[in-house]
């Protein structure tokens, strides 16, 4: 008679932790609905990319009147460009695209845990645990493309714990568009290769290989409308000849323990992760395979100097959803330790990211009135470092995305030196940098813009105020 009641109890249990976490997330979406709190110059490159799509253009398909260049693959753009078509501005059409990404994740995640094992009871838990993680919540307002390559990686191993030996074709396709949507996320095929080689089964990976190759082509030719395969193809010369910023091979480990420290619930879901996946039953497992190289793949990308808690999100997505796995069969029994645990670590965690959101939202800078209306009364042309600035005032953006001015410089790009060329020319009567280019000189003149766009401006610009906490920089007089 006992057992009923407890069964009961755990039900009602994940389900308010499932209600907690969520109400947490989409509170944070309502409140800044109307706020950029959260969006970064790389969520700029994203709108720009969109506002290309929309005009029938795409990076290595530019007219020359813009620096379109970029190191963003075109599902997302497109996607955030067909919501915009739809009548959405820029901000709400970032937003609902983000959020729908998100929701994907999170049943991603509810397949993934109940094919590792989990039942229903993983199954409901694991979207819980997802969306407390501060990753998925800080990418989710970012308005990037990092949770939808996550979410077509977890429903990949979902289906590679089904199949195995991959007969069907839900394993290769998902695989290919989680690759077609980002290009480091590669951990499925990656450790899809590992896992069959160390049982000597060419066979299968054999017809893995060939269904992802062909799944990668048809992903190839639907992009066809908006200039796909060449877009593709910029991004990873861009990439090969020019990655961005600078890396340092101790910056991945120093940076993934401030995160284990600073995000609590982070740390206790990857620590029962690797619980679950020492164990005997899933040491063998695929998903084993897939964590690891996961690991990997993100060691490697944060040894940039660039890279932020968006390329945590699969290996917090995954760490959670382990987290369920491992956490669902022992939620019936008398220990109280585990529910505790999970309890803390979602209520503190929807707590802590929920907070900063509602008291920044209406923060001037986060706002931008006056920037974006400084812009748009400016009679001339205006290059602004963030493009989603020069959208929201109606404006087609100078430049897609900064991060490869500096690289591409050095590299004596035609692209980037025309950039130079029109600061030293006085071609813009405005320029709106987000920070002040001497504060930040070391960041702007040898990371980010690089050495002749900032030796440009300080030579041909003066400092002509600030708005909403942007920089603003006019020409000197002839």
């Amino acid at each position: 008679m006992r057992a009923v009641p407890r069964r009961a109890a755990v039900t009602v249990y994940i389900s308010a932790l499932l209600v907690v976490a969520l109400t947490g997330w989409l509170a944070a979406v309502a409140v800044l609905w109307r706020s950029y709190f959260g969006m970064y110059p790389a969520t700029g490159v994203v709108a720009a990319l969109a506002d290309a799509v929309l005009r029938g253009q795409a990076p290595g398909h530019d007219d020359g009147a813009a620096f379109l260049v970029a190191y963003y693959f075109p599902p997302f753009p497109i996607l955030v460009a067909g919501a915009h078509r739809l009548g959405l501005d820029w901000l709400q059409a970032l937003r609902g695209c983000s959020l729908l990404c998100g929701a994907l994740l999170l049943a991603a995640a509810a397949w993934a845990a109940h094919a590792l094992g989990g039942g229903r009871r993983g199954a409901w838990l694991a979207p819980a645990l997802v969306a407390a993680t501060y990753p998925f919540k800080a990418s989710s307002l970012d308005g990037r493309a990092d949770l939808l390559a996550v979410a077509f990686a977890l429903a990949a191993l979902a289906a590679w714990t089904r199949d195995r030996e991959a007969r069907g074709w839900a394993l290769p396709a998902l695989a290919a568009a989680s690759f077609l949507t980002k290009a480091t996320s590669l951990a499925v095929p990656l450790a899809f290769a590992v896992w069959t080689l160390a049982r000597r089964d060419a066979r299968t990976l054999a017809r893995f290989g060939w269904r992802f190759t062909a799944c990668l082509i048809i992903g190839l030719a639907l992009t066809f409308p908006a200039h796909g395969p060449g877009w593709y193809a910029d991004v990873l010369e861009t990439l090969l000849n020019a990655p961005p910023g600078e890396s340092n091979g101790l910056r991945a480990p120093a940076e993934l323990v401030r995160y284990l420290g600073a995000c609590g619930e982070l740390a206790l879901f990857v620590a029962i992760a690797l619980a679950l996946l020492a164990s005997r039953r899933m040491r063998s497992a695929p998903v084993a395979a897939f964590a690891g190289v996961s690991l990997l793949i993100t060691l490697g990308v944060m040894t940039n100097i660039g890279s932020g808690p968006n390329h945590l999100v699969e290996l917090g997505a995954i760490a959670a959803t382990c987290s369920a796995v491992w956490a669902a069969p022992r939620l019936s029994r008398p220990a109280l330790l585990p529910p505790l645990a999970l309890a803390i670590a979602v209520i503190g965690g929807s707590w802590r990211d929920l907070a900063p959101a509602v008291r920044h939202a209406r923060a001037p800078g986060n706002v931008r009135a006056a920037v974006i209306d400084t812009v748009r009364r400016e009679p001339g042309p205006v290059l602004t470092e963030d493009a989603l600035i020069a959208l929201a005032a109606g404006r087609r953006p100078a430049i897609s995305d900064a991060a490869p001015l500096c690289p591409l410089s050095n590299l004596s790009d035609p692209r980037a030196l025309r950039v130079v060329a029109q600061l030293e020319q006085r071609r813009f009567s405005l320029v709106v940098m987000n920070d002040d280019l001497d504060a930040d000189s070391g960041w702007y003149r040898l990371v980010y813009l690089g050495e002749p766009f900032t030796a440009a401006l300080r030579a041909h610009y003066r400092v002509a105020g600030v708005v909403d906490g942007y920089h603003l920089y006019r020409p000197l007089e002839q």
